[in-house]
């Protein structure tokens, strides 16, 4: 597996796997995303297919997604996915992974939910100071 792999077009994958047995080889392209790439709904088609493994020849990919709720980069404010819906999103890569097949090409969609659900805070209950007694007043008073 190489991730960043020159691919024969002279651009360069997210990640190559393959495999040997004998005198048989398997490759598959991967092309990650995350949620909040403005090209998610079209780099299937544009990058993925057209870009890497129309030019080599190839048929086989895998269209990988990575879906945060919420994220932050170092720095950086956070950047939310929840604009597009989940299973939306899923059911489209899905329907064009489809449509590609149709075409000729064997890919596959995966999005993958790595979103953090965060717990409220827990409340604390303060603990109640006991009201001063009677005796304790008259000793502050005396």
């Amino acid at each position: 597996m190489r991730r960043k792999a020159n691919a024969s077009s002279g651009e360069r994958t997210d990640i190559t796997a393959q495999s040997h047995a004998g005198d048989s080889e398997a490759r598959v392209t991967i092309e990650s995303k995350g949620c909040w790439n403005a090209g998610i709904k079209k780099a299937m088609r544009t990058q993925l297919v057209d870009q890497y493994l129309r030019p080599t020849g190839r048929r086989s990919g895998i269209y990988l997604v990575f879906w945060f709720e919420n994220c932050r980069s170092a720095g950086k404010p956070p950047r939310s996915c929840s604009r597009r819906n989940l299973d939306n999103l899923r059911r489209t890569l899905k329907a064009q992974a489809e449509e590609l097949r149709s075409e000729g090409f064997d890919i596959h969609s995966v999005v993958i939910d790595g979103s953090i659900a965060f717990a409220p805070p827990k409340k604390t209950a303060k603990k109640k100071q006991a009201a001063p007694s009677v005796d304790a007043a008259r000793g502050a008073l005396s």
